[in-house]
């Protein structure tokens, strides 16, 4: 009897630290080794505004009023100076490249340019107000379906255009859903027919449908803050932390997938390209490529982070149990041989 007992004490000795050695062996899902630093771009400058065309990624200079033009692969193209007029001048902020026109928002004199693929002005709309077609600090640009979207930041409204110019419609930024309170919006990004804007004095993304009429917020993370730019891509959001510094990969439900780290200093924009990630890290004046993992890659992530969660119920539920269950087998053992 005392040969059995010993024996089953080894035994759950030998499993109690099996237990704890395989919690400590889980780890979580989030890492920055999915994600590779490629390479990086200079740009000589402050700038904000990020876009693609079929084959070129286009950086604004905001300081210069000049747009940068790479390869995929960073390697320079072109750059060019805007053909300004004095109603429609200053530093450039959001930019979209949509049927070989850039569209730029000039954001300290509240009006949109559009231009050719040279940096000829081609057609200018938008100035100071509160009115329809008129801006207060407006941030970013999208083009979809024949029209243009543009947040308008300190009117806390998004304003849609046709392609010429001319205003169609608008729709204000509600606070938590409700119309007697607005917030400021930066970007936007439409994915299935849903306008998804960020919002970063709230630490939110909000959607809407293509009308404007809001559909819900993203249940974000608590330590989700300052949100800026936004792409998404195979049910997954980019999204820039200007002030956490690093990029977001969330689900369409708003749950963390990922997180990339890269000695940013305050992220503005992200455009997606293939297999690569190019992220505007404004303040070290670069533009940097990531390689991206497959969706597949990510529905693993994914899982392996429900699993950790899981792993970590069991674990608080189980342990206490196990330790328990070997005190008891202790004293039963000790009486034994007393």
């Amino acid at each position: 009897m005392k040969k059995f007992n010993k024996k089953f004490l080894q035994i759950a000795c030998c499993y109690l630290l099996i237990c704890l050695f395989s919690s400590l062996g889980i780890t979580n899902a989030y890492s920055d080794e999915s994600f590779q630093l490629l390479d990086q771009i200079s740009t000589n400058s402050w700038s904000i505004g990020l876009s693609t065309s079929e084959n070129e990624l286009f950086v604004a200079d905001g300081i210069n009023n000049n747009i940068l033009i790479f390869d995929f692969y960073g390697k320079t193209i072109r750059n060019f100076s805007l053909d300004d007029d004095n109603d429609c001048t200053g530093h450039i902020h959001g930019i979209t490249v949509s049927k070989n026109r850039i569209y730029v928002v000039k954001e300290n004199n509240d009006c949109v340019a559009i231009y050719d693929l040279s940096g000829k002005l081609l057609e200018k709309f938008g100035s100071k107000g509160k009115g329809m077609g008129e801006f207060n600090s407006p941030q970013n640009i999208e083009v979809f379906d024949n029209r243009i979207y543009v947040t308008d930041n300190k009117n806390k409204r998004i304003q849609i255009f046709d392609l010429e110019g001319n205003f169609l419609n608008l729709f204000n930024i509600q606070k938590n859903g409700l119309e007697n309170g607005m917030e400021t919006p930066y970007d936007l990004e439409i994915y299935q027919k849903q306008i998804y804007v960020t919002l970063p004095k709230e630490n939110k993304i909000q959607v809407y449908d293509l009308e404007g009429n809001f559909l819900y917020s993203l249940n974000t993370a608590d330590d989700f803050r300052d949100p800026l730019g936004i792409s998404i891509r195979n049910d997954r959001i980019f999204v820039a932390s200007g002030d956490g510094n690093q990029i977001l990969v969330l689900n369409l439900k708003g749950d963390l997938v990922d997180k990339i780290n890269s000695d940013f200093l305050d992220p503005h924009q992200i455009v997606l390209f293939e297999n690569k990630m190019y992220v505007l890290d404004t303040r070290n004046f670069l533009v940097k490529i990531f390689s991206i993992p497959e969706i597949d890659d990510y529905n693993k992530f994914e899982n392996e982070s429900k699993n950790f969660q899981q792993y970590q119920i069991y674990f608080v539920i189980f342990i206490p149990i196990i330790i328990a269950i070997f005190f008891l087998i202790k004293k039963f053992y000790i009486n034994q041989r007393n």
